[in-house]
């Protein structure tokens, strides 16, 4: 078998030579030679034991230590047993040193110099991967983040049914998460359980207004208006689906329709503020519901439609209004 040459020393012969003992090294000094072995053997990580050194202040100081007691080792005792062996173990310390001074190597996929329709192909495919089907076709979204405000949720979401997705791609880097987010909004439709919970992810999230572009939502709530005004902030806008139910009218009949047909104060105290959280028997127009006019000045959409609301969320309404509805919809806000 060829010599080990003398700057190969490693963590059994320093121990097996008892050189540990004799030049007093400190067991950070010892773990360091461990991982300079393992290093050059291959059994870790490359990059483990650079990772070591510039992570962890104390161990740096061993090695340096380390070389500045076996320099004076050499002076109080220079003879040649002494000078061949410290010189190994210097030269192991340096060695440890230029490696962890080195760059670190680019062992990532540069996906930033990819083309950015390139970009945007490995964006769609990673977003498959999210969902248990593995088919193209865009996705409803239901957002996460209930607004405050009295309207129900998402039948689903109370439930527990719909599971949050978790988008680790988002962490990677500030450049990659807007272009991936760009990319989600664009591609999934979303739906809202009311037009509280549109209005707060519109204002609080300048991502989704400027790319969304498919917006599923039920007309109800107390600020309808506001919602579909927020609506005409958003550039790429193309389909919007309306579902109504009964609760459309809500609003109105607290308001504006009880002003509209009765005196002020015609219903007793308690009626009044019940009637904030539920529907009279009375039949209100749905021409008349609060945020037509809000609704009636968006333009420039692709597509259009009317839906009933689910019936284990609110009473429905007939198919004459979702149909006038359609139609009105179609005929001042399509292109």
């Amino acid at each position: 078998m060829a010599p080990r040459p003398a700057h190969r020393m490693d963590a059994y012969s320093l121990q097996m030579r008892n050189l540990h003992r004799r030049y007093n090294l400190s067991k950070g000094a010892l773990q360091l030679f461990t991982a300079l072995d393992e290093h050059r053997n291959g059994p870790k990580d490359p990059d483990a034991l650079a990772r070591m050194l510039r992570m962890s202040p104390h161990m740096r100081q061993a090695c340096t230590d380390t070389i500045s007691s076996l320099a004076e080792a050499m002076q109080k005792q220079p003879t040649p047993d002494c000078i061949r062996e410290c010189t190994e173990l210097i030269t192991c310390c340096t060695d440890m040193l230029a490696l962890a001074n080195q760059p670190k190597k680019e062992d990532s996929f540069p996906i930033m110099r990819l083309p950015l329709e390139l970009r945007q192909r490995v964006y769609k495919f990673y977003f498959r991967g999210l969902f248990t089907k593995a088919r193209p076709d865009p996705v409803v979204i239901i957002p996460y983040r209930k607004s405050i405000c009295p309207c129900p949720p998402h039948e689903n979401q109370r439930t527990d049914r719909a599971r949050q997705l978790d988008m680790p791609l988002c962490r990677v880097s500030k450049p990659i998460r807007d272009e991936a987010l760009q990319a989600w909004f664009e591609a999934q439709d979303f739906d809202f359980a009311c037009c509280c919970q549109l209005n707060d992810h519109l204002l609080k999230n300048l991502n989704l207004r400027n790319n969304i572009r498919r917006v599923k939502v039920h007309w109800t709530g107390p600020i309808p208006d506001v919602a579909f005004r927020r609506l005409k902030e958003v550039p790429n806008l193309k389909v919007l689906t309306i579902l109504i139910s009964k609760s459309t009218t809500k609003a109105c009949l607290s308001v504006s329709y009880i002003s509209s047909r009765q005196p002020v104060g015609w219903l007793p105290e308690r009626e009044e503020t019940l009637a904030l959280f539920f529907n009279f028997k009375a039949s209100t127009r749905l021409c008349d519901a609060k945020g037509i006019e809000e609704l009636l000045e968006l333009r420039g959409l692709e597509q259009v439609a009317v839906e009933h609301v689910d019936k284990s969320q609110a009473w429905l309404r007939t198919n004459e209004e979702r149909h006038g509805l359609q139609l009105l919809l179609e005929d001042h806000i399509t292109q």
